[in-house]
């Protein structure tokens, strides 16, 4: 893969018959759209958005507000507008990561990716119908778009929805270090822009992790009739993963395990309608849970198999002092020890003493 220049380099590529050709990146990516060629050397720009306007000009939920607004989502080249001191960071060719800010009940997190297609100063006033239909915003929006009457426009293309949301916590620090509704466009470093897809890559890679569970939720996974398990966010495991269950107490032990299946992020009322009875909760239990939240998760699971030697609370301490079940997940490392003894218990092997503490990585 050669390394990004600019957006009009020359890509050298053999065609069927033999025969090589040349085209302009710019010039690929539009053939291959919406596919974005991830180069290395690649800049980006971070850029917020509020999550009524997300909605209408990304189309990343499942379920929007049936406003005029979402005529946006009909066009290919969207418009994004800014503040007139961001356009220096929107470069021909250069990628554009959506972050949806917190406000209004907003993901905290980068929800899509595109690319710059140009961008370019307006004044208000001469800002027209065209360009905002494009970018989701009403005419009395613009005020609240920085104090000045030139706005930046950018335009858009090759937009895509990212999958497994990019969430703030795992931006802080390696990507960016002030708080995100603090930046107007923040432009990355194109080592920081590959961090994007790092993060997107190694969650691709099955890998074990362990969970808590009751005990009625539990056996009814043993049993088969609940297959799936609910969370209030987003666990960013790979298709194909082992999940190792911890029983809540009175049971408290690792008791067995299952296969990842399926990984779901969608607006309550859809998960409720695709997986409500498999869920094993009653209506108002599931909406209980969800409330508030604009979206939820379900991690498909198959496979449940028991474990022949289960592992219970006053063991795992014994081997790590500072054990505790995990409230949210852990993984657990290919060559670590908590795998190990897992593994051991699953065929019925005696468990040796070890330190599992170490490799212990709460997420």
């Amino acid at each position: 893969m050669p390394v990004f220049r600019d957006a009009d380099q020359y890509i050298e590529l053999t065609r069927p018959d033999g025969q090589r050709t040349q085209l302009t990146a710019f010039a690929l990516e539009t053939l291959l759209s919406p596919a974005l060629i991830c180069m290395p050397g690649r800049p980006g720009v971070l850029v917020p958005i509020q999550r009524d306007y997300a909605e209408h000009l990304l189309g990343h939920l499942e379920q929007m507000q049936l406003l005029p607004r979402a005529k946006a989502l009909l066009y290919q080249r969207r418009h994004y507008l800014s503040s007139p001191r961001t356009l220096k960071s929107f470069q021909r060719g250069s990628l554009m990561f959506f972050y949806e800010s917190m406000r209004h009940k907003g993901l905290k997190a980068v929800v899509a990716m595109a690319r710059v297609t140009n961008a370019y100063l307006s004044a208000q006033g001469l800002v027209d119908k065209g360009d905002l239909d494009r970018s989701a915003l009403e005419a009395n929006d613009l005020a609240a778009i920085g104090k000045s009457d030139i706005k930046t426009v950018v335009a858009f293309s090759n937009l895509q929805n990212l999958p497994n949301l990019c969430l703030w916590r795992a931006l802080k620090g390696s990507v960016v270090a002030s708080p995100p509704n603090c930046w107007p466009a923040d432009r990355l470093h194109p080592s920081r822009s590959q961090i994007f897809f790092l993060k997107d890559f190694q969650m691709n890679a099955a890998h074990n992790f362990l969970i808590s569970l009751e005990e009625r939720h539990a056996s009814r996974i043993l049993q088969g009739t609940k297959t799936v398990e609910l969370r209030h966010r987003p666990m960013h495991v790979a298709l194909g993963s082992t999940v190792w269950i911890y029983v809540k107490m009175p049971v408290g032990s690792i008791v067995w395990c299952a296969t990842v299946t399926g990984l779901h992020t969608l607006a309550p009322s859809t998960l409720w309608r695709r997986f409500g009875t498999v869920s094993r909760l009653k209506r108002h239990e599931f909406f209980e849970y969800f409330s508030g939240l604009p979206k939820a998760f379900a991690l498909g699971l198959s496979e449940p198999t028991q474990l022949a030697s289960p592992i219970p609370l006053s063991k795992l301490r014994d081997m790590a002092g500072g054990f505790y079940p995990p409230q949210f997940f852990a993984n657990a490392a290919s060559d670590g020890p908590l795998l190990h003894v897992m593994s051991q218990a699953l065929h019925g092997r005696p468990h040796k003493s070890t330190n599992l503490q170490r490799e212990l990585e709460l997420a």
